[in-house]
């Protein structure tokens, strides 16, 4: 999956999520809804604790933190990726700056381990992939973002879908009133 700021210029948009169980990630119709994931100063010690736990070969449940590692680990690829999650209300963080919150991801990368076979979050991979593959979504957020950044930008442009075919209308009334006689004469006046 593509890094949170490519995903962004493909048209998803990225929504926190109500719930409070943090594993409970869906992609609904364009919106990525990740739950918000808080950042003390403990964090990285407790996240790298349970995901050693998880590595473990006694430990015989889902590695859902090793997942969930692997998950954020592809949404991030920069501090702004980071940036933009914060943003978003997805990470909230009480240390450090994005460049901090980058470098804690990946040195918890690193040590994850995941079976790609029963991988957890597979589906919202391949529902976001089948998104950003859609070129009409990338359009349609190229051009909102490079054409429609502005509400007056928007205004001018249902403007001008107003008004050209009332030009439109105005030039071609004479003809059907008049003739083509008139059409012509007024033509040659312009």
């Amino acid at each position: 999956m593509d890094s949170a700021t490519e995903l962004q210029e493909s048209g998803v948009q990225f929504k926190k999520a109500k719930g409070s169980n943090l594993f409970d990630i869906k992609f609904i119709s364009g919106t990525l809804e990740i739950p918000q994931l808080c950042i003390e100063e403990e964090t990285e010690s407790f996240l790298t604790n349970l995901v050693a736990f998880e590595l473990c070969s006694s430990y015989c449940k889902p590695p859902y933190v090793c997942e969930y590692m692997v998950f954020m680990n592809s949404l991030i690829n920069s501090s702004k990726d980071v940036r933009l999650l914060r943003r978003g209300g997805i990470i909230e963080s009480w240390v450090g700056d994005d460049e901090h919150l980058y470098t804690m991801c990946h040195k918890l990368f690193k040590i994850t381990l995941t079976n790609p076979q029963i991988f957890g979050y597979s589906q919202v991979f391949n529902d976001v992939d089948y998104y950003c593959k859609r070129r009409r979504n990338v359009w349609m957020e190229n051009l909102r973002r490079n054409y429609f950044n502005s509400p007056w930008a928007f205004i001018s442009f249902l403007a001008a879908v107003i008004l050209l075919p009332l030009t439109v209308a105005q030039l071609s009334f004479p003809f059907f009133l008049f003739g083509k006689t008139a059409f012509e004469s007024l033509l040659l006046f312009y």
